[in-house]
């Protein structure tokens, strides 16, 4: 190889790294691009050879209070610039955690109500009473001291369950929620940064103050109805109705972390095609979220496209620089 050809080899070479970095690589003030959900069999090193920029797992790799992670199994997976989101169910209480008393079972406290019928061992909690709330800060403290960069709320819409028998029940959650939200971030060692990210009950994005106190939402089954014996896609007008919710969030400048449960391609396609035009962080996995489910997904018809555009922009562009340099060398 001569000179010249040296040189035209290497101002492709840097073409083509300027054009693939300005088209593929987020901005370094950007916020986290994907997700992953896991809240079962967690392995620390499964977690931090994973792909994901945000993992939203359980505080224990099992559930109990004797497999929590430590602070130093937490910090392992932030050093491979992750953020490390730990679960919890506010709205409902869960018989396997650490403060569930088997003596509720005959005798519950009086803001213990029913099982929920599609989950056996969580039932409904009061989740306004003061004791319920103790027990909640007690477990947000278990979770501090482990220093996770944030926590991911569920149960929100337990809300819903109580609307009929109690008139304040949506702006008790709210405020339920702020009051996690204040507690937890003067308590974080990440401050402010520490991450509020409740699931479910998308409705309450409509109050403003709701809003200030989360930094995030996570959001269940907005595109696929998932099923034990069969899966499919949501009516377009259900979508869009959950969308509208979810874009108040969006338009703050807030993440909207979207998950669907399949493992039908033509779904898979479909709900990466419609969380593509809205811009919203999807994960699809399976609904036992026993295992992380690499998101490397053959590419949609828009991306192919796409795709196929930049390699011919490339093809054409490429010559034509050399040709113009070629000329200035000579």
């Amino acid at each position: 190889m001569n000179l010249l050809q040296s040189r035209y080899l290497q101002v492709s070479l840097i073409i083509f790294s300027i054009v693939s970095l300005s088209l593929f690589t987020p901005s370094a003030s950007a916020g986290p691009s994907s997700w992953g959900y896991q809240l079962q069999s967690l392995v620390v090193d499964d977690l931090t050879a994973s792909p994901f920029d945000l993992l939203v797992i359980d505080y224990s790799k099992d559930g109990t209070d004797d497999f929590a992670l430590s602070v130093s199994e937490v910090s392992e997976i932030q050093s491979f610039e992750k953020i490390v989101i730990s679960y919890i169910s506010i709205g409902e209480a869960e018989d396997y955690r650490y403060y569930f008393d088997s003596d509720w079972l005959n005798s519950p406290p009086y803001w213990l109500g029913e099982e929920n019928p599609d989950w056996g061992g969580n039932y409904k909690v009061q989740y306004w009473e003061q004791e319920w709330k103790d027990i909640i800060f007690d477990y947000i403290d278990k979770i501090l001291s482990s220093d996770f960069n944030g926590l991911y709320l569920d149960i929100i819409d337990a809300y819903e369950y109580y609307e009929d028998s109690r008139a304040s029940a949506k702006e008790d959650m709210i405020s339920f929620v702020s009051e996690i939200s204040v507690y937890a971030k003067s308590l974080s060692s990440f401050g402010d940064s520490f991450w509020i990210i409740p699931q479910n009950g998308e409705q309450l994005l409509e109050d403003e103050d709701y809003r200030d106190v989360i930094d995030a939402i996570g959001r269940e089954d907005v595109y696929i109805i998932p099923d034990d014996h069969s899966e499919e896609k949501r009516e377009t007008a259900e979508i869009e109705v959950i969308e509208s919710y979810l874009d108040i969030l969006k338009d703050d400048g807030k993440e909207v972390f979207v998950v669907d449960y399949t493992d039908d391609s033509s779904l898979i396609s479909f709900v990466r095609e419609s969380v593509a035009e809205k811009e919203y962080i999807s994960y699809i996995g399976t609904l036992d979220l026993d295992h992380l489910v690499d998101q490397s997904f053959p590419p949609t018809e828009d991306e192919a496209s796409f795709l196929s555009i930049v390699n011919i922009s490339l093809v054409v562009l490429i010559p034509s620089l050399l040709i113009r340099y070629q000329f200035r060398i000579k």
